[in-house]
């Protein structure tokens, strides 16, 4: 069994670990942007034979646990290796930045060498956030690593006030991609193999049955869990074909200019079998759109309705429905109509 430490560092409320608010108006948490990060990894791994994982930090981040009590609770537990996910300051809202991996100044082994590359390595080939400056691996005073008995090493995952990182680090697509690149370091170095999971794929015996979406807005995602990538949305009402069910999710056909598979996947606890007494156009009623609008696009309640919000130039929406001249739109879990003339369908 590989037991994997994992170390989020600091707390939620730890004084001065923030975005810097020129780049990040809402001065995002060091410790949310940490604390993401090993979330999806312990999930990724979660897929993974004979290992396991273990937070030393508070997974709430209400607390800031001390150095030497996350480094007894790493040595206690006998991990074979401690990871410490991190996010760094000191661009100084320049363009300097990038992903940077540390050692201890004093103590670290010839496998924690060996990681420190490793580990980099994987981080850029997922991430691709190639530091510009000069120390990408270097050494420090770090405590954590001063007092855990296990190879480890600490990462900064990006600079929160780099005029470059600051948007990376904030989307979930960095957090996920540097789960990754961890992932594939610990399946190389420690060969974990992945579970043999027998998924009974049970085929719809009358493919002409349709299901009908019982949900204000259903998400259609690209695999089947509620953590997969939200590909296109459905609203109440809407009928879908199925076509198999496993693990609690169906898929379902969706154009390939939503997915190149040319199918989705949707959860059969908001459809019914149940048919409604009129008929309803065959879903999913989804097509990709960019707003063209310049500096923005007013967003209405109804087709010249009120307004209720804007759409920047540029914007990535879905199209749910129409009237003469108008749009109904989806973005994240937003909707509402806007003007045709403004949009631009892919």
């Amino acid at each position: 069994m590989i037991r994997i430490a994992l170390d989020a560092g600091h707390g939620l409320y730890t004084s001065g670990k923030r975005c810097n608010v020129a780049v990040d108006p809402n001065q995002t948490r060091e410790w949310i942007l940490n604390s993401r990060v090993a979330m999806y990894l312990q999930e990724l791994l979660e897929q993974y034979d004979s290992v396991q994982t273990l937070r030393v930090d508070d997974v709430t981040g209400k607390r800031d646990v001390p150095l030497s009590e996350r480094a007894l609770k790493a040595n206690k537990w006998k991990a074979h290796i401690i990871l410490s996910i991190h996010h760094n300051a000191g661009a100084n809202l320049t363009i300097a930045g990038g992903i940077v991996v540390i050692l201890d100044n004093d103590k670290f082994s010839a496998a924690s060498l060996r990681y420190q590359g490793l580990v980099y390595k994987a981080l850029i080939a997922e991430t691709g956030l190639r530091g510009n400056r000069s120390d990408w691996l270097t050494h420090q005073p770090l405590g954590i690593l001063d007092r855990t008995e296990m190879p480890g090493n600490l990462a900064e995952l990006g600079f929160m006030d780099s005029l470059i990182d600051t948007p990376i680090i904030l989307t979930e697509k960095h957090a996920r991609e540097c789960a990754q690149g961890y992932l594939n370091f610990l399946v190389s170095e420690f060969n974990l193999k992945k579970k043999f999971v027998p998924v009974v794929v049970k085929p719809v015996v009358d493919t002409s049955k349709y299901a009908y979406v019982t949900a204000s807005v259903l998400n259609i995602r690209n695999g089947r869990s509620a953590s997969h990538e939200v590909i296109g949305q459905l609203t109440k009402g809407d009928r879908v074909q199925l076509l198999y069910l496993a693990q609690g999710w169906w898929s379902i056909d969706v154009p390939l200019s939503v997915s190149d598979k040319g199918y989705g996947f949707i959860s059969d606890d908001w459809i019914s079998r149940d048919k409604v007494p009129t008929p309803i156009v065959v879903a999913p009623r989804v097509q990709y759109a960019i707003v063209t609008a310049k500096p923005y696009l007013n967003v209405r309640d109804d087709a010249n309705g009120k307004k209720i919000g804007i759409l920047e130039d540029g914007s990535e929406v879905w199209i749910m429905g129409s009237k003469p001249g108008w749009y109904k739109v989806a973005w994240g879990p937003n909707q509402g109509w806007v003007s045709a003339q403004y949009i631009e369908l892919k």
